[in-house]
């Protein structure tokens, strides 16, 4: 919220009339951005992350602008080929399964859908999670297996940033 143009460096990967999910979305400042300055319209905008202040708080600031979901860990299951984009930012170090996260998240991809996550490299420590750095390298290799890296980079032994996938 306090980077008012956050979206813009996503918009690339939005069209008009796009299914997009903020998955891990905090207080949604990817979504906040998009409908507020967007240059994209007609969006169908949902945002999802566990019950915690911020994400009430991006429901209350969003209102009927946008959906939303509950995230229960563990269960991870959404609508099969519902959305055109899923953006998974600062999510991935903190999951407490992200290989099955990012299988069964991904699953909500419609064909040609885009997939847009960083992955920071952490040691487990505080909100990050050990599954998170012990998984990194197989999740990885998934994510290589089943999309086209559009751009970025998938990097094991350090952090990356925004990084764009196609499924394949």
């Amino acid at each position: 919220s306090r980077e008012p143009l956050h979206s813009r460096q996503f918009e690339k990967w939005i069209k008009n009339g796009y299914s997009i999910l903020e998955y891990g979305c905090g207080i949604a400042p990817i979504s906040h951005s998009l409908l507020n300055v967007g240059t994209k319209r007609n969006l169908n905008i949902t945002i999802a992350d566990i019950r915690q202040i911020n994400f009430h708080y991006a429901i209350h600031r969003l209102g009927t602008a946008i959906n939303y979901f509950e995230i229960k860990p563990y269960e991870n299951s959404i609508q099969k080929e519902k959305y055109n984009v899923i953006l998974m930012i600062t999510v991935m170090e903190h999951l407490p399964n992200p290989l099955d996260t990012v299988k069964n998240i991904t699953a909500g991809l419609k064909p040609n859908g885009i997939f847009i996550f960083d992955y920071i490299l952490g040691d487990g420590d505080g909100q990050d999670t050990i599954e998170a750095v012990e998984q990194r390298g197989i999740v990885l290799k998934y994510i290589n297996e089943h999309y086209k890296l559009l751009s970025g980079h998938l990097l094991e032994n350090k952090s990356m940033g925004t990084t764009v996938c196609r499924l394949k």
